[in-house]
């Protein structure tokens, strides 16, 4: 499945919303947005959905880890990987409602 711009676009304005609207901490709000973005970048460059979410696993796993290892100016949390997590999978769920696949 190719993910086109429309998308892109439509993940991005729910998330915007959701995220304004919700109440969501604004760092809370960047993990989303980032969980999205990289999960709708590694598909759009036509990478297999289940490889691209354990590279997006890997890459949040792996920012909490060095913000564990610089304290000073990070703090590590496991709701940041939660939050990372829900913007992978609110990027699906409007994936699914645009193309029907899943």
């Amino acid at each position: 499945m190719k993910i086109r711009l429309p998308t892109i676009l439509l993940v991005l304005l729910l998330l915007t919303s959701h995220c304004q609207a919700g109440g969501i901490a604004p760092d809370k709000q960047k993990h989303i947005g980032a969980g999205a973005a990289l999960n709708l970048g590694l598909q759009a460059a036509s990478v297999k959905k289940e490889t691209a979410w354990c590279i997006a696993g890997a890459v949040f796993i792996g920012k909490e880890l060095y913000d564990a290892r610089h304290r000073d100016r990070h703090t590590p949390e496991l709701a940041d990987i939660v939050a990372d997590i829900g913007g992978v999978v609110m990027s699906e769920g409007v994936i699914w409602l645009v193309h029907k696949e899943f």
